[in-house]
């Protein structure tokens, strides 16, 4: 993070850098569980044997 050891990192000039990175991942995790229990919510779980379950689980 800092090239020198007088030189710090400085929070305010990544500020947005690091709250764009972090809405981004928080919205990726989002979208993957919402996904997630659309294709494979209960129903589809049910009619998944146990082989395959222990294939992909």
């Amino acid at each position: 993070m800092a090239r020198f050891k007088d030189e710090k990192f400085d929070f305010h000039e990544h500020k947005w850098i690091a709250l764009t990175y972090i809405i981004l991942m928080v919205l990726t995790i989002w979208l993957w569980r919402y996904l997630f229990d659309i294709f494979f919510g209960p129903k589809l779980l049910r009619l998944i044997t146990p082989w395959e379950i222990e294939i992909y689980g």
